[in-house]
Formats: structure tokens, sequence, C-alpha cells
């Protein structure tokens, strides 16, 4: 099914944007070493963040997806968690996805110092591995709702704490075709 009946906001560690009160959301799956993922992050994420995020329209949830191709996509998905326990997760995010084609552990390393992030602590929290199981969570549940590539999206109806009502959106989305489906979606919401 391409559709999304419930989705409970209820993963550990979820990090979202937007106001809890948006009519709509839109969870992203993605994978750090995707080039479609970072081509996506650069050129459409920003509307969509400053036209919709940031005007109390749309909560984005940020989910990982990492591709069993990609050698340090989960790596990369714990990095961005560790660094979100030194409240840099968004600022780790988008290097990652700014350095998707050169990423390993010591480039994952050096974008921590990048950050100024505790070392240490970035460290042991890797060593750890305190956020693989979330990281597999979280593909786990994609995989259940349809997700196979990355970028994919669900984009659905927010209410409370739970997504209701989504459809699968496919692939490194272009503006128009995400801004036609969200402006649609919000047609629909009653006032």
């Amino acid at each position: 099914s391409n559709t999304l009946e419930d989705f409970d906001f209820g993963l550990p560690g979820l990090y979202a944007m937007g106001s809890g009160d948006a009519p709509l959301v839109l969870l992203e799956f993605s994978d750090y070493e995707c080039t479609t993922c970072a081509a996506f992050h650069e050129m459409v994420y920003p509307k969509i963040k400053s036209e919709y995020i940031d005007t109390g329209k749309l909560y984005y949830v940020a989910l990982n997806h990492p591709q069993p191709n990609h050698a340090t996509a989960q790596i990369a998905a714990e990095a961005a968690y560790a660094a979100g326990l030194q409240g840099r997760f968004w600022d780790m995010r988008a290097l990652l996805f700014a350095n998707s084609l050169y990423l390993n552990a010591q480039a994952i390393a050096d974008l921590a110092d990048a950050l100024d992030l505790d070392r240490e602590a970035f460290d042991a929290v890797m060593v750890r591995t305190q956020f693989r199981e979330q990281v597999l969570a979280e593909r786990e549940c994609g995989g259940r709702m349809g997700v196979g590539g990355t970028p994919s999206f669900i984009l659905a109806t927010k209410s409370g704490d739970h997504a209701l009502d989504g459809t699968l959106l496919e692939g490194g989305l272009l503006w128009s075709k995400i801004d036609r489906e969200l402006s649609r979606r919000l047609e629909q919401e009653p006032p």
C-alpha cells in the first residue's frame, strides 16, 4: 500500500521541525550517501522550509533509510544523532548531505570537528553504537510503509501525535511537484 493510515510519532529520538499545530506532515526517509537526497536538500528543502515549515503549514520529520549498498550511510545517520546530543543534529545533517560523495569514518570525524563538537563525548556515543537500533528501526518502519529507495516522502494530515491518510512520494522531488502536492493537500483541509 502506498498510503499511511496511522503513523505514531512515538519513535524515540525523532527529529522534526515546524509547528505542532501544522495541518500537514512530511516524513522524509533519506540516506546520507544518496546523491539524490543531497540534491534535494540543496535545491528543494530550503524552499519547503521557508514556504511551508516556517509558515506553520507543515511539520517536517527527518527519518533514516540507509541503503545496503552505501557502506557509510548507517554510521552517518548515527553520527547525526550523536551530534544531536550536543544540540547540533540539523547542522550535522546539512554537512553530511553536503559531503555525501566523500563520507567515511574520517570524513565524519572531520565534520564533528568542523561543528566544534565535544569529540570525546561524540566518539564515545559512536563507539557504543548508541543509535544503531534507532536507525535500524526507522529503516524497518519505512519498509513497512512501502519505502524502498531514497529519498522517499510520506505526505499526510497531522492530527496530534499522529499522521493520517498519507501518500508515498518517491524520488528526488522537484519543487514544482512538492509545492503542487502541498498546496493541493492544504486546500482539502477543513478551515
